[in-house]
C-alpha cells in the first residue's frame, strides 16, 4: 500500500521586542482556513480548531510559577479516517519571518485529552526543544485530542530586540492494521534493517528484509499482539553483498547471516498495573501491560531514588501513588523506567537479541582474563557464537559504548572525529542522536516483565502451565573438553525445558520450530521472550549477563569493586543506582530492589530466603551486598537451579569470571523516523 502524508502548517509569527525592560506583545496570525478537502483517501489528520492568537499577559521572563498564570490556548486535531495513523506536532521555522531567538528561551507546559477515553495527560513544563517538537504518537480513527498549551519566556533567557517565528506542522502517516497492539512504532537508523524469518523446514529458514511501514502483509515486520516482536539488523560494509546493497534492497530480500554483524529486537514503551509494590509475597502470575503513547507516562506511579549507606538498608526509592493515594495491588500502574534514559523520556529500546560475542581470535582461541578482558573489541549480536565471557564489566562498557565510534563495524553513524570514548561513558565529538551502552538492571526488567505478559511467552496460548516459562539456553562445554581452554557458553541455544541439565548435544538452535505438543510448543523457539522465533534469547541460562546495576559504597557514591572502573565514573544515565547493605538475602536487603526491575516484585514469600523463593520452578533472588556491587541477572547453562528470566545475584564484576557476558541496548532520540521520507 502506498503511504500517505498529510501536511498542515498554521503560522504563528511570534516577535518579541525588548526594550529595556518594555516587551511587545505576543501574537499569533492564522493564514490557512481548516480544510478537509486535504484529507487523503480514507486517511486525514486535520486541525479542527482555528487558532487565532496565544495570549501572554505579561510580556517578560518569568519564573515557572508565573508563566502558568498566562492564557492558555486550545485547539484540537482528529483523525478523520478509517486507520490507526501515527502523528506528530511541531513548531518549526517559518520561512517568511526567520526566527532569531532559540527556542531554548521559550518555556510551555502542554495537556493532551483524548475526548475518546477521557485520559488527560499533563506534560512536564520544559524548554522548546531544538526540533520544536510537541507531541508525537498514534491515534485511532475517529479519535479527537484536546491540546492546551501555555507558553512564556523562560526566566534565565536574554531575548532584546529578537524574533520568534514558527509554524504549528502537524504531520500523519497512515498506519494499516497489521500491528493493533498500540506499541509505538520502532524507531530505525539509516543502518538498520527491518526483518522477518521465512521457515523453509521446522529447522531451516532465513531473514529477510520487511516492509519497514508494517503495510504489507506478505513481508510483515511486526504484530505484537500476536508474539511478533520487531526485530533489525546491521551487516557488513562488505560481505556476500555490500551494506548499500541491502539497505536499498527490494522486501523479501534474504539477508545473509554472514553478514548479519547485530539483531535487536524493539520494546516498546509500556506501564503495568502493581502486582506486588508493597515488599509483600505474591504468586507468579501474568503481568498486565498496556503499551504507551509516544512519551506518556501515564502511569498513576511515580519513583524517586532513596539511596541509604546503612549495613541493614531496606530501601533504594521512594514510590508514591498521588492518583489512589497509596500504592494499591492490582489498581496502581507505573510506567516503566526503563524508558527514562538520563533526561530523555523514549519511545522504546532496542534489546540485543542474544548475549554478545567477538571476532578476536586471540580470545575465541584461548579463553582467558587476559586475552578477553581488554578494550577495543568488535561486538557481535549473533546465534551460534561463544558468549564473550573472561571479561570486566568495566571492559564490558567500554566495549559496548565503542559500538558507536567512528569506524565501527556495523555502520553506526558517527562523525570522522568521533574516535575518542572516555571513561564517563561520553564520546568525544558525539553528534549523533542515539546511545548504545550496556544493559542495565531495569532494561532487563523491562524486557522480561514484558515476557510475561499477554505480549509474551507467558501469555503464549502455545505453552500451557510451566511450559510459558522461558526455556533455558543448556550449551555448554566444560574447560576439560574445550579447545579453547575455557568453558564454552554459545547464544541461542535451547534445552527444550526450564530446568534442562547441561549439553552440546541435547539442545537445539533458536529456529527449530518444530511443535513439542502438549502445550510445550517450539523446541527451540521455546528459549525465547515470545515462544516465537522474534523474541529475545540467552533470558534464561546461557551465561549470566552482566548488568550495570550498581549498589553504593559505604560513602554513598558509586562503587566499581573489583569491575575496574576508574574516576570519572560513568555518567548516572548508565547505571542504576542500589541502596548499600551487607547482606545479600535477607528481607531488608530483598527491599531494595526496585519497583520494575523483576527482583522483589516476582518474590513468592518474602520471608523465606531460600533459593525457592521467587517466581520459576526455582525462584533464587539475591541483591549486591558487601564488596559484592554489581547485579548478574539469568542464570548460566551448567547449573539450572541458578536460572530464569526473573533470577537475581550479586557479583564483583571481576574479569576471571568466566561465567559472565552481557548484552547491548540501542536507544533513540525521541522521533518518528518515516516523517523525513
Amino acid at each position: 500500500m502506498k503511504k500517505k502524508i498529510f501536511v498542515l502548517m498554521i503560522l504563528l509569527i511570534v516577535v518579541i521586542t525588548i526594550i529595556g525592560t518594555s516587551y511587545a506583545y505576543l501574537k499569533a496570525e492564522k493564514v490557512s482556513e481548516n480544510d478537509p478537502s486535504i484529507s487523503i483517501a480514507n486517511f486525514g489528520v486535520i486541525l479542527l480548531t482555528d487558532i487565532d492568537s496565544i495570549n501572554i499577559d505579561k510580556k517578560y521572563p518569568m519564573a515557572d510559577s508565573e508563566g502558568l498564570l498566562n492564557q492558555s490556548t486550545t485547539f484540537q486535531i482528529q483523525n478523520t479516517g478509517s486507520q490507526i495513523a501515527n502523528y506528530k506536532v511541531s513548531l518549526v521555522d517559518n520561512e517568511t519571518v526567520k526566527s532569531t531567538m532559540q527556542n531554548e528561551d521559550v518555556r510551555y507546559q502542554l495537556k493532551r485529552t483524548n475526548e475518546t477515553t477521557k485520559e488527560t495527560v499533563t506534560f512536564d513544563i520544559t524548554n522548546l526543544d531544538s526540533t520544536g517538537l510537541l507531541d508525537e504518537g498514534s491515534i485511532t480513527a475517529g479519535t479527537i485530542l484536546t491540546y492546551e498549551i501555555v507558553m512564556w519566556i523562560d526566566y534565565d533567557s536574554n531575548p532584546n530586540g529578537q524574533t520568534f517565528s514558527k509554524v504549528v506542522l502537524v504531520e500523519g502517516m497512515q498506519v494499516a492494521s497489521l500491528d493493533e497492539s498500540g506499541a509505538n512504532y520502532p524507531e530505525l537508523l539509516d543502518n538498520m534493517i527491518p526483518v522477518y524469518y521465512e521457515a523453509t523446514s521446522d529447522t531451516e529458514g532465513v531473514w529477510k528484509k520487511a516492509d519497514s511501514k508494517n503495510l504489507d502483509s506478505n513481508y510483515q515486520w511486526f504484530d505484537y499482539d500476536n508474539y511478533m516482536w520487531a526485530n533489525a539488523v546491521t551487516v557488513k560494509e562488505n560481505g556476500t553483498k555490500t551494506r548499500s546493497e541491502y539497505l536499498n534492497s527490494a522486501v523479501g530480500t534474504e539477508i545473509n547471516m554472514d553478514d548479519i554483524t547485530s539483531m535487536w529486537v524493539w520494546i516498546p514503551r509500556y506501564k503495568y498495573v502493581i502486582f506486588n509494590g508493597n515488599n509483600g509475597s505474591v504468586d507468579e502470575q501474568l503481568i498486565d501491560v498496556t503499551f504507551e503513547h509516544g512519551i506518556d507516562s501515564t502511569g498513576t506511579v511515580a519513583c524517586v531514588d532513596n539511596i541509604s549507606t546503612a549495613s541493614d538498608s531496606s530501601s533504594s526509592e521512594t514510590c508514591t501513588d498521588a492518583t489512589n493515594g497509596s500504592i494499591i495491588n492490582g489498581v496502581s500502574t507505573y510506567t516503566h523506567p526503563a524508558f527514562t534514559f538520563g533526561d530523555e523520556e523514549l519511545t522504546g529500546f532496542w534489546f540485543a537479541k542474544f548475549e554478545m560475542s567477538t571476532d578476536d581470535t586471540t580470545c575465541l582461541t584461548s579463553q582467558s582474563s587476559t586475552n578477553c578482558s581488554k578494550s577495543g573489541l568488535n561486538i557481535y549480536v549473533k546465534p551460534d557464537n561463544l558468549s564473550l565471557r573472561y571479561i570486566s564489566i568495566s571492559n564490558l562498557f567500554s566495549n559496548t559504548r565503542g559500538m558507536e565510534l567512528s569506524g565501527n563495524i556495523h555502520g553506526f553513524n558517527q562523525g570522522d572525529t568521533a574516535t575518542t570514548l572516555n571513561s564517563d561513558g561520553s564520546i568525544t565529538n558525539d553528534n549523533n542522536n542515539y546511545d548504545i551502552h550496556m544493559e542495565k538492571n531495569m532494561e532487563w526488567g523491562a524486557v522480561a516483565y514484558l515476557s510475561q505478559s499477554k505480549y509474551g511467552k507467558y501469555g503464549n496460548t502455545l505453552y500451557e502451565g510451566d511450559y510459558r516459562r522461558i526455556y533455558t539456553n543448556n550449551y555448554y562445554l566444560s574447560s576439560s573438553s574445550s579447545s579453547t581452554g575455557g568453558y564454552e557458553f554459545k547464544t541461542g541455544y535451547s534445552g527444550y525445558s526450564e530446568t534442562a541439565s547441561s549439553s552440546t548435544t541435547n539442545t537445539v538452535l533458536y529456529n527449530d520450530l518444530t511443535n513439542l505438543g502438549s502445550g510445550r510448543g517450539y523446541k527451540g523457539a521455546g528459549a525465547s521472550t515470545t515462544g516465537t522465533i522474534y523474541g529475545i534469547y540467552d533470558m534464561n541460562g546461557g551465561a549470566y549477563d552482566y548488568v550495570m546495576g550498581n549498589m553504593v559504597n559505604t560513602s554513598g557514591t558509586f562503587y566499581s569493586s573489583s569491575a575496574g572502573f576508574t574516576s570519572p565514573y560513568p555518567d548516572s544515565k548508565y547505571y542504576d543506582r542500589y541502596s548499600y547493605s551487607t547482606s545479600s538475602s535477607s528481607v531488608a536487603s530483598r527491599s531494595r530492589s526496585k519497583l520494575g526491575d523483576g527482583v522483589k516484585e516476582t518474590i513468592k514469600n518474602m520471608a523465606n530466603t531460600s533459593t525457592g523463593s521467587g517466581w520459576g520452578i526455582y525462584g533464587y533472588r539475591n541483591l549486591p551486598y558487601s564488596s559484592n556491587s554489581w547485579f548478574k541477572r539469568g542464570g548460566y547453562a551448567s547449573y539450572p537451579t541458578y536460572s530464569g528470566v526473573f533470577y537475581s545475584d550479586y557479583d564483583n564484576g571481576f574479569s576471571y569470571n568466566s561465567y559472565c557476558s552481557s548484552r547491548p541496548v540501542l536507544a533513540i532520540s525521541r522521533d518518528f523516523p518515516w516523517l523525513n521520507e
